[in-house]
């Protein structure tokens, strides 16, 4: 009896091991079959170039082509125009680079053909230099003894102003700065100051009176000049030239009957 109870035993679990090992073939063999229906059907798309995965990779390992515009060049917005007041520099390392004489203005987005304002040729600062001749240099005595006769007047920045009256009442005409770092004056160190030169400058927008301002910044850079023993440059620290002037004339000519 004994036996029989353990041959019962070995049969069943033959019975179980058979089982289980012809359902593991089963499910095998149907992944096979489903396999190969699943690249029959997708052979299709793959030669359509379709079938791509998360990536945008299709099954040769190839990506979607990226458009390229016209030209070969990225397709950009339209940029702001940006408007910004030059700078000068003293042309030498113990010289001081002009500081900003105003803000960079931003312009408004683009209206209208027809209600943009013409834009000329004219620049937004027109520059005189003042020089001390070779080896020398202009004195602080000099220079504020020279200013007093011309009618400027220290101010706005912590440098010297022409205003539209000689008492220094009205709107400023031109400017007068230093061209040892940072550009500025302190009046009261003015008698022990010594600079190897400055530098005259007007700012438009002027309202139609732009090359009234420009001579009248011209002849006081002239008065200047002798009262200090200086030499005339020009903005790019080049002796003052005729060619120079006409080009300043007629450029603010064009801004006055704008």
């Amino acid at each position: 009896m004994q036996d029989l109870r353990i041959v019962l035993v070995i049969v069943g679990a033959l019975a179980i091991a058979a089982l289980v090992i012809h359902g593991l073939w089963t499910n095998q063999k149907n992944k096979r079959a489903q396999q190969k229906n699943a690249v029959s059907k997708s052979a299709p798309t793959k030669r359509n170039g379709d079938a791509r995965d998360v990536d945008g990779f299709d099954a040769d390992g190839v990506g979607k082509v990226r458009v390229v515009p016209r030209n070969g060049a990225p397709v950009r917005d339209a940029e702001p125009v940006i408007s910004s007041v030059p700078q000068f520099s003293a042309g030498d390392d113990e010289l001081a680079e002009q500081e900003d004489i105003a803000t960079a203005v931003v312009a408004e987005p683009e209206l209208e053909s027809q209600q943009e304002p013409v834009k000329g040729n004219w620049k937004d600062v027109y520059v005189i230099n003042i020089s001390a001749r070779d080896g020398s240099y202009i004195y602080g005595r000099d220079l504020k003894h020279a200013l007093r006769i011309l009618g400027f007047r220290f101010g706005e920045m912590d440098i010297y102003h022409r205003h539209l009256e000689m008492d220094g009442e009205g709107d400023v005409l031109f400017s007068l700065i230093n061209m040892i770092k940072p550009g500025t004056f302190e009046p009261s160190k003015m008698d022990r100051m010594m600079t190897p030169g400055v530098s005259l400058f007007m700012q438009l927008p002027a309202a139609g009176r732009g090359l009234a301002h420009f001579d009248l910044m011209l002849k006081a850079a002239d008065k200047l000049a002798s009262e200090v023993d200086g030499i005339l440059l020009d903005a790019s620290r080049q002796p003052l030239s005729e060619y120079y002037l006409t080009q300043c004339r007629d450029e603010l000519k064009a801004y006055d009957h704008q």
